[in-house]
């Protein structure tokens, strides 16, 4: 990956891949820019390359962080230097939240089908309809849209990862992840409240066998991304100093307190919002 120490002076890629704890990271990355130099979209792949390419050149100069569902490439549409960042996470787990979440928005593209079709885990992965389900950590960091993913596609998101990623991290070591970055570029205290957590999602140890089979299956390439970052990730913890640690265990006891208070703060919000109707009828 790229040297921590050339990265500061580049424009950031957020490379987020759905269901890795992404909107969580977004939500602290775009606490560290000034709102006009933070280009974020959730928008599909395709969409946000579209808008993208369409910005001005100006327009692109001013932005410092760039932060979506983006595919590797978005750098060649860029006048300054970018760097990449992503986090990827266990390709099992992610598929199981990908399926769950859909079921607990109905807002979601894919809800309707789903219900209607009363598909089961099994099912949703094996159906083909979604490219997201096959492979797709590798997909985008490899910047090649096909589908079925292939084995040069693999290699091709290994190279990209050495060249072009200042730091590839892993949502189930997401605390380490953050202070890692916080130490690169400079940030403030990455204090966050988990987005998007599952309460529907049932524990991986209940799953049927056959269905975590038919998930592995379909992603064997994310599987082998996936122990490639951890790997990598492994030996940059393990070169980290005992201050690394310290500051780790630090900052969970510090967030923990942050957490609470954010949901304090959110339920006084809302009996706030409750009574004011009935305080201007008693007025």
């Amino acid at each position: 990956m790229t040297q921590a120490a050339n990265v500061q002076d580049r424009t950031i890629i957020f490379l987020h891949i759905p269901k890795t704890a992404g909107r969580t990271l977004h939500r602290i990355i775009a606490r560290q820019v000034d709102p006009a130099a933070l280009y974020a979209t959730w928008q599909s792949v395709s969409q946000v390359a579209d808008e993208f390419v369409a910005l001005s050149a100006e327009r692109k100069k001013q932005l410092r962080v760039i932060s979506g569902h983006v595919r590797y490439g978005l750098h060649l549409h860029m006048p300054q230097r970018a760097v990449y960042i992503t986090l990827l996470r266990d390709p099992v787990e992610r598929v199981i939240s990908h399926y769950y979440y859909v079921l607990r928005h109905p807002e979601h593209w894919l809800h309707d089908e789903v219900m209607s079709n009363q598909m089961s885990l099994k099912d949703y992965v094996t159906s083909g309809i979604c490219i997201e389900l096959e492979n797709d950590q590798v997909r985008l960091l490899s910047g090649v849209s096909e589908w079925p993913a292939t084995e040069a596609m693999l290699e091709q998101a290994r190279q990209n990862m050495q060249k072009a990623f200042a730091f590839v991290g892993l949502s189930e070591r997401f605390d380490e992840s953050v202070i890692l970055l916080q130490q690169m570029f400079g940030w403030n205290t990455p204090y966050y409240v988990r987005a998007n957590v599952g309460a529907n999602r049932p524990r991986r140890a209940t799953i049927p066998a056959d269905t975590i089979a038919a998930i592995e299956a379909q992603n064997r390439l994310d599987a082998a991304l996936y122990a490639y970052a951890r790997e990598q990730f492994e030996e940059l913890i393990r070169q980290q100093p005992e201050s690394f640690h310290q500051e780790v265990a630090r900052f969970r006891r510090q967030n923990r307190w942050y957490g609470l208070t954010h949901r304090l703060r959110s339920r006084l919000s809302r009996l706030g919002a409750a009574l004011r109707p009935a305080s201007k009828v008693a007025h």
